[in-house]
C-alpha cells in the first residue's frame, strides 16, 4: 500500500491541486531531494508532489527524532558517566576505609598480644611474690616458734 496512489490526472484538476501545494512545501521537497526548487515546481502530477511532500515531512520528523534521541543519548551518557564516577569514588573511599580498618585491626591485635604477654608476666610475678610471701610467713612463724621455745627454755633455766 504505497502512499503514492495511481489516479488519472485530469487537466482541469491539476491547476487546482497545484494551488493547494504551498511554496514552503515545494521548498521543503527541493531541500529534501537536494534539487533546485524549479525542478520541483515543474512536476505537474500533484499526486507525486503530495507524496514527495509527505515523504519530506516524514524524513524531517525522523531527523528531528534522531536529533532528540542523540541528545537523550548524550544526556544519558553524561548521567551514567557521573554515576560511574560517583561509584568509583565510593569504591575508592570504601577500599581506603577497608585498608585503614585492616591496619587498625592488625595494630589492635599486636597490642592485645602484647598486653596478654604483659598480663602473663604480671601473673608470674604475682605468683612468685605470693610464694615468696608464703615462704617468709612460714619462716617467720618457724622463727617465732623457735624464739618462743628458746624463751621458755630460758624461763625454765631461771627457775
Amino acid at each position: 500500500s504505497s502512499p503514492i496512489k495511481h489516479k488519472p490526472a485530469l487537466e482541469e484538476n491539476q491547476p487546482e491541486d497545484q494551488e493547494q501545494i504551498s511554496e514552503e512545501s515545494l521548498q521543503a521537497v527541493a531541500a529534501f531531494l537536494s534539487v533546485d526548487e524549479s525542478a520541483i515546481s515543474s512536476v505537474s502530477d500533484s499526486t507525486i508532489l503530495k507524496a514527495l511532500i509527505s515523504k519530506s515531512a516524514d524524513y524531517h520528523d525522523v531527523l528531528s527524532q534522531n536529533e532528540f534521541l542523540k541528545l537523550k543519548l548524550e544526556q544519558n551518557t553524561h548521567s551514567l558517566g557521573k554515576q560511574l564516577e560517583e561509584i568509583q569514588n565510593k569504591y575508592t573511599v570504601s577500599d581506603n576505609l577497608a585498608i585503614t580498618l585492616q591496619e587498625e585491626k592488625e595494630t589492635l591485635q599486636r597490642e592485645a598480644k602484647r598486653q596478654e604477654q604483659e598480663i602473663s608476666e604480671l601473673r608470674e610475678t604475682a605468683d612468685r611474690s605470693q610464694k615468696e610471701l608464703s615462704n617468709r610467713q612460714i619462716a617467720e612463724a618457724t622463727q617465732s616458734e623457735e624464739f618462743n621455745k628458746f624463751k621458755e627454755e630460758a624461763n625454765h633455766r631461771e627457775i
